[in-house]
């Protein structure tokens, strides 16, 4: 099986239709997923303009798993937000529209077990934000293996530094470690993060789990990265 991955796309979608578009086209049976921080600041309009981009794939299987700039797929951020016009039924209208939407939540694609996880340490004020001892708690709360684990937030010092032009790395490590004890308990066979654009790319995590970084836009939120296509 094939996932064709992708995150961080910031508005930009559209200017890698035509990469996705051929991707999709060589293997309608993959997993597009998208793994968060498909909008800027998750207005309904960035919203839905995302969605009818993205469900027009004709993937048989589509996945999003919501970033912290996705304020209104956030259903507290968009309650707090309301009166800026933040909270709309977007989950239902990507159901709807064949997009599956995790939000620590999880399911089954021929045979593949797949966990999407939408908590965001570290970012008070932005959507999913979660404390360290709340995705404690959740991953206390797990309790099978899965084949496939997708978070927005990375692990901890896998993929998850900021770096400058030269790949001098700039600033702190923004992964949990919290998803790192997930990990070496679930045994996934890959994880696939985003949210780092700079960290984009693969790294051997243990004998089980490759992890994949699969942002496309770098610092700058100029489309430098290709898509990424792993194969199960």
């Amino acid at each position: 099986m094939r996932i064709i991955a992708l995150s961080d796309t910031h508005c930009k979608h559209r200017e890698i239709t035509q990469e996705v578009e051929l991707l999709v086209k060589e293997n309608p049976k993959a997993i597009l997923v998208h793994a968060g921080d498909a909008t800027i600041t998750g207005t309904r309009k960035e919203s839905f303009e995302f969605l009818e981009w993205f469900s027009d794939f004709k993937a048989e299987n589509k996945i999003l798993v919501p970033g912290n700039h996705d304020l209104g797929m956030d259903k507290y951020m968009g309650n707090k937000l309301r009166s800026e016009g933040y909270l709309f039924d977007f989950i239902d209208k990507a159901e709807e529209s064949g997009v599956k939407v995790l939000i620590n939540d999880e399911c089954n694609i021929n045979g593949f077990s797949i966990l999407g996880i939408s908590m965001i340490p570290q970012l008070l004020g932005w959507a999913f934000y979660a404390e360290d001892s709340t995705i404690e708690r959740f991953v206390n709360s797990v309790e099978t293996e899965y084949d496939i684990i997708i978070s927005h937030s990375p692990m901890l010092d896998v993929l998850d530094w900021s770096k400058d032009n030269r790949g001098i790395k700039i600033s702190k490590n923004y992964g949990s470690r919290e998803f790192n004890i997930l990990v070496d308990k679930c045994k996934p066979k890959v994880f696939i993060s985003g949210h780092i654009h700079s960290s984009h790319g693969s790294v051997r995590y243990n004998e089980y789990t490759t992890a994949y970084n699969v942002s496309i836009l770098n610092e700058d939120y100029d489309v430098e990265y290709l898509v990424t296509t792993i194969d199960l």
